[in-house]
C-alpha cells in the first residue's frame, strides 16, 4: 500500500495521508466484501437455474438467445462501486465522471495487449488499484478546482488523468518519457475529450528548464524513491506549491 506523501517548497518532508489512511481502507474493505457477496448470489442464482433445467436442456434458457456482454456493461458495477468508495474519502464523482473513468478503464484494457501500461487489467482492480489510489491525491490538500498540475512519469495516467478526471477545472501537464505511452495518453484526452490537458514526450529533466516554478501542485506515483521523485517535482513548483508522491513502503 502506498504512502501519500505532501511536501512544500523549502519545507521539511511530512506524511499527509496518516488521517485519511484508515477510511481509505476501509473503503477498499467494503468493496471487496461487496464483491464477496454478489458472487455469492450470482453463484446460487445459477445453481438454481441449472435445477429447473430438464436433463436435454443444458443451453440457453427458453426464448432467449445468448449474447456478448458489452465491456461497459461489464465494467458498470465496478465503477458504481468506486463513486461510492470515492464519497468516503471526500471525493465526489457524478454519474458523467463516473462513464468517463469506466470508458478510460476499456481503453487502457485494450492497448495494454499490445503496449506494456500496466499490470492492473481487470475493471474492478482499474477502479480501485488506479483510479481510487489516485484520487487520494484530493484528500491531502485543499484543493480551488483551477490548480495547474504536473504529473512526472503519467505512464498509464495515474494519478495526472484521473485527477483532472476528478477535478475538471484543472490544468494537467502529463510527462511521459516513452513514446507509446505518451501516445496512448493523447488517445485517451482525445476520446474522452478533455479539456486543460497537455501531454509531454520528454524527461522531466529537460522540462524542468522550461517550466520551472509553474505550477501549484506537481505528483509522482511509482517512478523511484521518495529521495528521487522530489529532485523531479521541486522545480517545476512555485513557492507555496504542493509536491504530492505516493511513496511504496
Amino acid at each position: 500500500m502506498a504512502e501519500r506523501v505532501a511536501i512544500g517548497p523549502r519545507h521539511g518532508v511530512a506524511d499527509a495521508h496518516r488521517g485519511r489512511r484508515r477510511d481509505e481502507r476501509r473503503a477498499l474493505d467494503v468493496h471487496r466484501a461487496r464483491g464477496g457477496k454478489r458472487d455469492q448470489r450470482q453463484r446460487e442464482q445459477s445453481a438454481r437455474d441449472h435445477k429447473g433445467r430438464s436433463p436435454d436442456d443444458h443451453g440457453a434458457p427458453h426464448g432467449h438467445t445468448l449474447r456478448p456482454v458489452p465491456s461497459s456493461e461489464i465494467a458498470a458495477g465496478p465503477f458504481e462501486a468506486l463513486a461510492r468508495d470515492a464519497a468516503r474519502i471526500g471525493v465526489r464523482l457524478d454519474a458523467a465522471t463516473v462513464a468517463l473513468c469506466a470508458r478510460y478503464a476499456d481503453l487502457l484494457i485494450e492497448r495494454n495487449t499490445s503496449v506494456n501500461l500496466t499490470a492492473i487489467t481487470t475493471p474492478a482492480d482499474i477502479a480501485t488499484k488506479h483510479f481510487l489510489d489516485s484520487f487520494t491525491a484530493i484528500a491531502v490538500r485543499t484543493w480551488t478546482g483551477r490548480e495547474r498540475m504536473i504529473d512526472i512519469g503519467s505512464g498509464a495516467g495515474f494519478p495526472g488523468l484521473a485527477l483532472q478526471l476528478a477535478l475538471p477545472g484543472t490544468q494537467v501537464t502529463l510527462v511521459e518519457s516513452m513514446g507509446k505511452k505518451a501516445r496512448f495518453l493523447e488517445e485517451v484526452t482525445s476520446t474522452l475529450a478533455l479539456d486543460g490537458v497537455e501531454v509531454r514526450n520528454e524527461r522531466a529533466e529537460a522540462l524542468a528548464h522550461t517550466r520551472r516554478e509553474r505550477y501549484d501542485v506537481a505528483t509522482a506515483r511509482a517512478v523511484g524513491t521518495l529521495g528521487a521523485i522530489v529532485e523531479y517535482l521541486l522545480p517545476f513548483l512555485r513557492v507555496g506549491g504542493d509536491a504530492i508522491a505516493w511513496k511504496g513502503r
